[in-house]
């Protein structure tokens, strides 16, 4: 005869002459309910020690500690194991060991190192039970949810008060729920399931309207939030059209710039440079009597950049010449040149675009009536 896995009960209808099978059956159906023993292997390359806290981890048992990684335990080991063999651990409900002193008061935490201890961690803290005498404890670890700032440590609410040494009663599972399901979960709330590799974590204080809560990763905890606003530290948030409010755009950064143009206006002959060129720049003639502007000479580095001529007093001429073999458009003979001539048509303008497989300055727009020679 071999014993359970739980609670060491005898598996071959218990064994003993005399047992109904209403006992055995009994006994079968407690054995098969009440899960206070798991047994299992333990993960390849672990070793687990009596009493050490476990976890359950790729469904086998593996040391457990209060690191984030092997965090949170599932129970207690009650006999050692290494890699591959099976062990058992207690899951819940009184252990005793008399190589433990515990403090009566207070909880007890899983360390950091993997042991049971009476001091919590700075992080990744779980409470594994309770001390009931220096050498028992009532294990039950924390995996539990809460709501309204108050911890509910265990899954069980005492519903009657009784004096020191009396017992007092516990109410179903459900019951637990039942109330669990009351409570507001509005306002200030706080947890100590794992959060970010576990850990206690408290939420903002019930006054955070017009506020955006900040998570402190160090703390793990949500700070009181961000004001929203148009002030220094606020938070800027759109409207109900989606716009931005009226701010300081002067105090705005990382912002690329508008485009601007940039207006060259000239009285007399002038040769544009290349550095001068661009989409946005502007080559204005406001002279009495016939002037040109001088394109630069085509080259390579040139290709694809644009000039855009203008003509504002249309009672003179104003030519645009080429220099050395560079053509204007399709003009036969080199250089090419173009001019605007025509009276009325102040502000007539034309953009030539250096194309250098055709070694020309091409039109690419134009207003007002331009010829090319």
């Amino acid at each position: 005869m071999a014993p359970t896995d739980k609670y060491e009960l005898d598996t071959t209808n218990y064994g003993t002459t005399g047992w109904n099978a209403l006992n055995a059956t009994a006994f079968e159906t407690l054995d098969d309910k009440v899960h206070t023993y798991l047994r299992n292997t333990v993960a390849s390359g672990d070793s687990i020690a009596a009493y050490d806290p476990v976890q359950i981890y790729q469904g086998q048992w593996r040391k457990a500690q209060a690191d984030g990684a092997r965090s949170p335990a599932h129970g207690i080991a009650i006999e050692a194991g290494t890699s591959g063999e099976y062990t058992r651990a207690q899951r819940t409900g009184p252990l005793a060991n008399t190589a433990w002193n515990w403090a009566i008061s207070g909880e007890i935490y899983l360390s950091a190192t993997g042991t049971l201890t009476q001091v919590a961690p700075a992080a990744n803290v779980q409470i594994m039970g309770y001390p009931i005498d220096p050498d028992t404890i009532l294990i039950h670890p924390q995996q539990s949810l809460v709501a309204s700032g108050s911890y509910v440590e265990t899954s069980s609410i005492v519903t009657e008060v009784g004096s020191p040494g009396s017992d007092a009663s516990i109410p179903s599972e459900q019951a637990v729920r039942e109330v669990l399901a009351g409570l507001p979960l509005s306002g200030e709330w706080a947890s100590k399931s794992e959060v970010g590799g576990g850990g206690d974590v408290y939420g903002p204080t019930p006054t955070t309207e017009n506020k955006v809560p900040q998570w402190d990763a160090a703390a793990k905890t949500l700070k009181d939030g961000l004001t929203v606003g148009t002030a220094a530290s606020n938070l800027v948030q759109l409207d109900g059209d989606a716009k931005l409010p009226a701010v300081d755009g002067s105090q705005l950064t990382g912002i690329a710039a508008g485009s601007t143009t940039t207006v060259y206006t000239k009285t007399d002959d002038y040769t544009i440079l290349s550095g001068e060129l661009g989409d946005n720049v502007r080559f204005r003639m406001n002279a009495v009597t016939e002037k040109s502007f001088t394109l630069p000479a085509g080259v390579a580095a040139l290709d694809g950049k644009r000039a855009c001529l203008e003509h504002q007093n249309d009672n003179a001429k104003m030519n645009a010449l080429a220099q050395g073999t560079n053509r204007i458009g399709f003009s036969v003979t080199a250089p090419g040149s173009m001019y605007h001539n025509i009276s009325g048509e102040a502000g007539a303008n034309v953009t030539l675009e250096w194309n250098q497989t055709l070694n020309s300055w091409v039109p690419v727009g134009a207003f007002g009536t331009w010829g090319i020679s």
